[in-house]
């Protein structure tokens, strides 16, 4: 995570419209008895922030969603949570166990929280939950000691007799903790412990404590800065690292499969008992979440050591009256490319809220922008604006590289794919970043501001959490790639639509145990929808994956994992000289039946005639199709 206080930068017309018009299948997707899900939330920022009011896709799914492959193991859902910055999920510690908020963050390793030791930590006065007591719990023991080698964390060293952690992030904020171990499980109720394994149906949120295992964290006895003020009480390291949440839980046997997926969603406000916003699954994804297949960028471990990592080949700027979606709902598309010669490097980063260009393409972007609006962008800038000036703003479409070799089992016309957009690389990620997600609104001032931000050092990026919302985000390690599907991240509904309940009511319940009813459990794995978790190889149908993401301002990113030096690294391929070369203006398209559309750079202007166009390509040679 980089620090959301130290913000860092990121970064003519071109008729591009090849990704904009390809036609989505509509049909639900099948759930898989693998998959299980726990909600997310946001974190707690210097100043309480509503998120935008834009409009969300309707859910919708998809038929005949694809795993990789076969799975042979039970995947866990919980759901994610909406603060004032980030999103955060349930962390239960101990036995019996009692509930720690963590903030989900990419871009760190360590799993902390405050202990008992702990006297300035926020409790009370900002976090949700009290301090974690170590006395109450029967399991509970901190990591002993002669030397340092000895300790397990990554960041821990040995003094009198026991490992202790201390870490640092580049906005002044610091933590220091014990390591220690105690048994820990992520998700079920969000007020109501669980003391017994339920074994059940994947997508009832009490199956939850099924995945319970010994877990290495920090203990904080000290905090400063925003890990005192923020709402979470804590921070889940979720990184590319040695000892983030989900090695720990697939080195205990609980986690066969290497990925975990973030869907992100925004809420209009974030209560303090909780505001349920998205899906946190380890193991993969479940489909049911998905609006469009999933498709995957290459080389997630490629760029800086421990970091989930993209590449950037293109950015262009779409007339915001196409909607949210990458897919276009206008047949007149007006399209910008910002100009830059070679490839960015960065990473997805879900610890910070916002996100990051690099200042090397901040004069293209800006020139971009004032071709595609005749205003200028100014990042943080606050201004007032109407719903329907929002939505006229350009959604920011970056072109995330990828290969033939992790899309191979999907029509290059699939999308979210570039296809006829690059004809030399089909296989890309398009990732839609609209104006409801990278322009922030305060109800104090009733203004917005841009958060996407084109001031980063060096020549590298970070795509915050405000660039993965709306998105399934997976995060697969054994493929090395990152998937990403378009979603609305209604955990609540994929769990009521199974037959089970989640709900918030602000008060804590009795744990649940031996002798209470388990009602729904019953409903065991036989109505799971197990016919989603089918064999990838079994089927040449191309549609599989998605994905997610949000953020907001001031405390986030204070949680950056020092070891990341997320705002220093630097991209030896990211050179970049500004052009400008625009040359044209419009691109009228309606769809219809043709199934391949040729796109003329040098046109002014492009009418297509029909209602099912599958395909929509760049062609320098033509001008009228």
């Amino acid at each position: 995570m980089t620090s959301s206080l130290s913000r860092l930068s990121a970064g003519g017309i071109l008729l591009w419209t090849a990704f904009c018009l390809i036609h989505f299948p509509s049909s639900s997707l099948a759930q898989s008895d693998s998959v299980v899900s726990y909600p997310l939330v946001p974190h707690h920022q210097e100043r309480a922030r509503r998120s935008l009011q834009g409009r969300s896709m309707p859910r919708r799914g998809l038929r005949n969603e694809k795993h990789l492959r076969r799975r042979t193991v039970e995947q866990q859902v919980g759901a994610l949570f909406q603060g004032y910055g980030t999103h955060y999920v349930d962390l239960w510690v101990g036995t019996p166990p009692q509930r720690q908020t963590v903030i989900v963050d990419t871009g760190s390793g360590t799993t902390a929280f405050p202990c008992s030791e702990c006297k300035k930590c926020g409790a009370g006065e900002y976090h949700i939950d009290q301090v974690f007591d170590e006395s109450l719990s029967t399991t509970y023991g901190p990591t002993t000691c002669t030397k340092n080698k000895e300790c397990v964390s990554y960041h821990s060293s040995c003094k009198t007799k026991n490992c202790h952690i201390t870490q640092a992030y580049s906005e002044g904020s610091r933590w220091d903790a014990v390591e220690a171990i105690d048994s820990c499980y992520i998700g079920g109720p969000h007020e109501q412990p669980l003391i017994k394994d339920y074994n059940s149906n994947p997508l009832n949120p009490k199956h939850a404590s099924h995945y319970a295992f010994n877990l290495t964290f920090g203990c904080q006895y000290e905090v400063t800065g925003l890990f005192e003020s923020q709402l979470a009480d804590g921070i889940l390291g979720m990184n590319n690292g040695m000892m983030p949440y989900w090695q720990q839980m697939s080195d205990a046997g609980k986690l066969q499969e290497e990925m975990f997926s973030l869907c992100f969603a925004r809420q209009p406000t974030a209560e303090r008992e909780g505001t349920e916003a998205g899906a946190l699954s380890f193991g993969g994804y479940d489909p049911k979440l998905h609006e469009t297949h999933m498709v995957y960028t290459s080389g997630a471990s490629d760029g800086r050591e421990r970091q989930w990592s993209v590449k950037i080949r293109k950015i262009f700027l779409r007339d915001g009256a196409a909607g949210e979606s990458v897919k276009s709902t206008k047949k007149k598309v007006k399209t910008v490319e910002v100009k830059f010669d070679n490839q960015l490097q960065g990473i997805v980063d879900s610890g910070t809220t916002d996100s990051f260009l690099p200042s090397i393409i901040a004069e293209s972007f800006k020139d971009a922008y004032e071709q595609m609006t005749g205003q200028e962008y100014v990042p943080d800038e606050p201004m007032s604006l109407r719903t329907e000036d929002l939505e006229k703003m350009p959604t920011v479409i970056l072109q995330l590289v990828s290969s033939s070799g992790d899309n191979s089992d999907k029509d290059y016309k699939t999308p979210g794919l570039a296809g006829k957009a690059d004809e030399t690389n089909p296989y890309d990620v398009m990732l839609a970043i609209p104006p409801s997600h990278y322009m922030e609104y305060d109800d104090e001032a009733d203004t917005y501001s841009a958060r996407l931000h084109l001031d980063k050092s060096g020549e590298s990026f970070t795509l915050g959490a405000n660039a993965m919302m709306g998105h399934d985000v997976l995060f697969d390690l054994e493929n090395d790639r990152i998937g990403w599907a378009e979603s609305s991240c209604n955990y609540t509904e994929l769990v009521v639509e199974g037959g089970f309940k989640f709900t918030i009511t602000g008060e804590m319940q009795e744990p649940a145990g031996e002798d209470e009813d388990e009602d729904a459990d019953a409903d065991a794995d036989g109505d799971s929808d197990s016919e989603a978790d089918n064999d990838a190889h079994a089927d040449s149908d191309a549609d599989t994956d998605v994905d997610a993401h949000a953020d907001s301002d001031a405390d986030t990113d204070a949680h950056a994992d020092s070891d990341s030096d997320a705002d220093t690294d630097a991209d030896e391929h990211a050179d970049v000289d500004v052009d400008t070369d625009f040359n044209a203006t419009d691109v009228d398209l309606y769809t219809g039946n043709a199934t391949d559309v040729d796109i003329d750079v040098n046109a002014t202007e492009v009418d297509v005639d029909g209602t099912n166009a599958t395909d929509v390509g760049i062609d320098a040679n033509s001008t009228d199709a």
